[in-house]
C-alpha cells in the first residue's frame, strides 16, 4: 500500500483541506457562472477591498480563504504570491481569513514574516466563508470581469502555473462571457502530437483511426517501445496535474467490442488510466500491473474511444517517479464470440447494500458525539455517515463496503494514523487488518478513517478514539473551534460486558487423515489483507503461529508426497486463538 504523505493533525483535518488539489463538491456547482456577492472589507494597514470598486480596474478578482493554523493554507501562499507579482496590475487578489483569532495585528505580523505582498484581511466583516468554505480551507475563487464566479477550487493549488494558466484564460482579449472553469486549467502540453499513421502503427496498425486531442490542456500519446515492441506511451509521465489521451474511432457492428492491452507502472489511485466509449467511463485502472487486456463493448454504427491517463488529483505532490510508465498497445476490433468471451472475462464488482464502515473488535465501544441539545449537529464537520468508538487494541478490524451508488474506481479509503490507502478492489466486503500506530510521546491517540468518492466528499467515516481521555481531548479540541461538543457511550450496558482482546494470540492448526491419523509436512498460509505467513505441520500433523488475534484467512497451500489438494482446505481463524482442523486425502 501507498504511503500518504499527509502531516495534518485530525483537529486540523476536520476543517482543513487535506493539502491537495480536490474537486468543489457537487453542490458548490451552483454558484458557478452566478455573480459573486459584493462585499467590503478593512484591511490591517488601513484602508478597504471592495470587490465591486476592485472590478472598475482588474480582469478578475482572485478570493482566498484561509487560517493562519490551516498548513496547506501556508503552503501554495507562495505561489499566490509569485502569481501575484507577475499579474496585480490585472488580477486583484484578497485572502480572507476564517479564524475569528486571526486580528489586524496577527496578520501584519504573519504578511510580514512571510513575505506576501498580497492583500490579507479577515472575512469576519463580509461572511463569505458560510457559503464557500463548508467541504474545508484553503478555497480559492475566481471572479471574472463580468464580477460572476468563474472557478470554485477547495484544496491547495501545487504548481504556478494553475494560477496563470487560468488568469491567461480571464485576462484575454477574447474572454467575452463568463467560462465557469470545473478546476483550475492543468499544464499546457509541450509535445507535438504525432500523425494518425504513426499512432496507429504504434498501437498494432488495428483497422480504425487514432487521433490526439486538439485541447493545448492535453498531452498526446506517443510511439515508443516497450518490453513487448512497438507501443503508445503516455507523453505526461513525470508531471503532475495533467492529461494524456489518444482518442480511437470505430464503425462497429452489433456485439463488437474494442480490446486493448496495457502495461502500467503509476501512484496508485492518484494516476488513472480511464476508458471511456462515446463519453461515458467504463472502467480506470491504476498502481503497478503487468501487461493485461481489456474490452469495452461498442454501439452499432460509429463509437468515439478515449483512453487518457489522468494525473489531475494530486495530494502528497511526489516526487516524479523515474519507472512510471503507461504502455499501449494492441489495439483491436473483436466480434461474435470472440467479442463475447474477452468482455464476460471481466467480473463485476461486487457492491454491498449500503455504503458502510465498521469495526468489528469485541472491545470496541461505539459514542455518539452531541452538542448540548443532544443533536448530532458535530456530524455536519464529516457528513452524516459517521460512526464514532472507543478502542484500546493492537489493531482496528474494519468493516468496509460500498453500495451501488457510487463508482469503486473513484471511491478509496484512508486512515489517519498511518496514512494508509487502499482502494475499493482491496476492501470490498472484507475485514481489513489495521495496525494501530501509538504516538511515542505518549500522547492520546484518535484515528480518522474515511471512505472517500473521487476526492469530492466523504461517503464514510470513523473516529476511534484509543481511551476515553483521547475522545476528551478530542472534543475539547472541537469546543476551541467554536462547536459545543460532548461524548457519550452508545449502549453502555451492552458495551461494558465486552471480552477484552489479549496481545496475542496462539492458534494451532491441525492435520489428518479421513482415518484420523496425523499428517505431518502440511502447510497452511495466516493471511491478512496484508499479508500471508505459511507455516509448516510438525511430526504430529500441528502447526503452530503466534500473533496479534486476528480472524486469519487459512488456506492450505501444500501436503506432503501421497496427499491431495482437495475438499475444503480455506477457513476462517478464531478471533481470539483456537484450534482449526482439515482433513487430507490420501492419492488415490
Amino acid at each position: 500500500m501507498k504511503r500518504l504523505l499527509l502531516s495534518l493533525t485530525l483537529a486540523i483535518a476536520l476543517l482543513c483541506a487535506f493539502g491537495a488539489r480536490r474537486a468543489c463538491a457537487d453542490d458548490y456547482r451552483e454558484y458557478l457562472g452566478k455573480p459573486m456577492p459584493d462585499f467590503s472589507v478593512s484591511l490591517p494597514g488601513g484602508g478597504r477591498f471592495t470587490l465591486s470598486e476592485e472590478l472598475k480596474t482588474k480582469k478578475a478578482v482572485l478570493v482566498n480563504f484561509w487560517a493562519t493554523w490551516c498548513g496547506p493554507c501556508l503552503s501554495e501562499f507562495p505561489l499566490m504570491e509569485e502569481a501575484y507579482g507577475l499579474y496585480k496590475d490585472e488580477v486583484a487578489f484578497i485572502a480572507l481569513s476564517t479564524e475569528p483569532e486571526d486580528s489586524p495585528e496577527v496578520l501584519r505580523a504573519f504578511a510580514k514574516e512571510n513575505g506576501l505582498s498580497f492583500p490579507l484581511a479577515s472575512d469576519g466583516e463580509a461572511g463569505l466563508s458560510a457559503l464557500f468554505t463548508d467541504s474545508g480551507i484553503p478555497t480559492t475563487l475566481l471572479v471574472d470581469r463580468f464580477g460572476n464566479i468563474a472557478l470554485i477550487e477547495v484544496g491547495a493549488q501545487s504548481r504556478l502555473d494553475a494560477f496563470t494558466n487560468a488568469f491567461e484564460l480571464l485576462c484575454g482579449d477574447g474572454y467575452i462571457k463568463t467560462v465557469p472553469l470545473r478546476g483550475f486549467p492543468g499544464v499546457k502540453s509541450r509535445v507535438a502530437a504525432p500523425d494518425d499513421g504513426l499512432l496507429a502503427a504504434a498501437a498494432g496498425d488495428p483497422p480504425f483511426r487514432l487521433t490526439s486531442s486538439s485541447d493545448p490542456f492535453v498531452w498526446p500519446f506517443l510511439p515508443g517501445q516497450s518490453d513487448r515492441g512497438s507501443c503508445l506511451t503516455a507523453s505526461n509521465t513525470g508531471l503532475l496535474s495533467t492529461v494524456s489521451e489518444v482518442l480511437i474511432e470505430i464503425d462497429a457492428r452489433e456485439g463488437d467490442a474494442f480490446a486493448f492491452d496495457a502495461f502500467l507502472h503509476t501512484e496508485e489511485y492518484y494516476e488513472k488510466l480511464v476508458l471511456s466509449v462515446n463519453g461515458q467511463k467504463i472502467r480506470s485502472f491504476s498502481g503497478k500491473t503487468e501487461w493485461f487486456s481489456y474490452a469495452a463493448v461498442l454501439k452499432p454504427g460509429k463509437n468515439t474511444v478515449s483512453l487518457r491517463y489522468d494525473k489531475t488529483i494530486v495530494y502528497n505532490m511526489p516526487e516524479p517517479d523515474p519507472a512510471e510508465k503507461v504502455w499501449l498497445r494492441a489495439f483491436r476490433l473483436l466480434s461474435g464470440e470472440e467479442a463475447e468471451s474477452a468482455l464476460q472475462s471481466f467480473p463485476a464488482f461486487d457492491f454491498a447494500p449500503v455504503t458502510a464502515l465498521d469495526i468489528k473488535n469485541p472491545t470496541a465501544r461505539e459514542v455518539r458525539l452531541t452538542a448540548p441539545d443532544g443533536s448530532d449537529t458535530l456530524y455536519a464537520l464529516y457528513g452524516q455517515n459517521t460512526r464514532s468508538y472507543i478502542l484500546n487494541d493492537i489493531v482496528i478490524f474494519l468493516q468496509a463496503s460500498i453500495s451501488d451508488a457510487y463508482d469503486p474506481d473513484d471511491v478509496f479509503l484512508t486512515e489517519s494514523s498511518t496514512y494508509t490507502l487502499f482502494t475499493p478492489y482491496t476492501f470490498q466486503n472484507r475485514t481489513l487488518y489495521l495496525p494501530v500506530n501509538r504516538p511515542q510521546d505518549g500522547g492520546l491517540t484518535s484515528t480518522l478513517i474515511t471512505l472517500y468518492n473521487t476526492v469530492d466528499y466523504r461517503i464514510a467515516n470513523l473516529l476511534v478514539f484509543e481511551n476515553e481521555q483521547a475522545a476528551d481531548a478530542f472534543t475539547e479540541r472541537i469546543r476551541q473551534r467554536g462547536y459545543e461538543a460532548a461524548w457519550t457511550y452508545l449502549d453502555e450496558q451492552e458495551q461494558a460486558n465486552a471480552r477484552p482482546l489479549p496481545q496475542s494470540a496462539s492458534y494451532s492448526v491441525t492435520f489428518t487423515d479421513p482415518s484420523g491419523n496425523p499428517v505431518p509436512g502440511c502447510i497452511v498460509n495466516f493471511c491478512t489483507d496484508e499479508m500471508c505467513v505459511p507455516v509448516q505441520a510438525d511430526e504430529n500433523g500441528v502447526a503452530v503461529f503466534e500473533g496479534a488475534p486476528y480472524e486469519y484467512h487459512l488456506q492450505v497451500i501444500r501436503v506432503p508426497a501421497g496427499y491431495v489438494l482437495k475438499g475444503n482446505l480455506e477457513g476462517t481463524a478464531p478471533l481470539y486463538g483456537g484450534e482449526i482442523a482439515f482433513t487430507v486425502e490420501r492419492l488415490k
